[in-house]
């Protein structure tokens, strides 16, 4: 007979498995667990590992009044900020979406202050423009205040944990970052570095003449020194 998973100490939405339960049947186990909000609730495993049960009730509840505060109070459910309200929550609070396991998962949440859509949007504000997102300065950091703007995929881009770090000139500046200061293309960049050259050789060499056709051939200028 396979040995059955422990889920003591595990966190599955807004509850935390504290012990074992008395076993709903002979297939089901079941596990006595504490709410956020503080009540117990004896959860299947099964609805705990789907993510079909999140809480004690309270989220489903939380959720329902939340969305009708926002359709009484502010009008703003059909808004770019409320979308981008409810999409945060989502990636951060439902292990259902696609996105959970880099947000949610990996322990990023929100403030309590920002479960309000009216706080969240006071604090801030307006999108720019149609294609600013919510930005985390720290990428480790929580959705709050002080760590989030609006900002363009440009500037998010520079940001992203899987973003390429280079040194140049004593600084640690990312691969977009670069591209962006010194005009070189992308791809022109990457093939120079990956032949082994120096950042520094990378962005002195200026581009390479197409007529003569010495794109890779090309040695890199020798660098003055001083």
């Amino acid at each position: 007979m396979p040995k059955r998973i422990s889920l003591q100490g595990q966190r599955f939405g807004r509850l935390t498995v504290s012990q074992q339960a008395e076993n709903l049947s002979p297939k089901q186990t079941a596990w006595r667990c504490i709410c956020d909000c503080g009540i117990e609730a004896i959860i299947a495993t099964t609805y705990l590992r789907t993510g079909a049960t999140q809480s004690c009730g309270c989220l489903r509840s939380d959720n329902a009044t939340l969305v009708g505060r926002a359709k009484r109070t502010h009008g703003r459910t059909k808004s770019a900020e409320y979308g981008s309200w409810r999409a945060m929550r989502d990636r951060c609070l439902n292990p259902e979406c696609k996105d959970y396991p880099s947000w949610g998962g990996r322990g990023i949440t929100i403030c309590a202050r920002w479960t309000d859509f009216e706080l969240f949007f006071a604090d801030m504000g307006e999108k720019p423009s149609g294609k600013h997102t919510i930005h985390r300065k720290d990428n480790d950091g929580d959705y709050e205040p002080g760590n989030c703007i609006w900002a363009t995929p440009v500037i998010q881009g520079r940001e992203k944990r899987n973003s390429r770090k280079l040194f140049y000139r004593g600084q640690q500046i990312s691969m977009a970052e670069l591209v962006e200061q010194t005009g070189l293309s992308r791809d022109m960049l990457f093939f120079r570095l990956r032949k082994g050259w120096t950042v520094e050789q990378a962005v002195a060499t200026p581009p390479f003449d197409r007529k003569v056709r010495r794109y890779g051939r090309c040695e890199p200028v020798a660098l003055e020194q001083g």
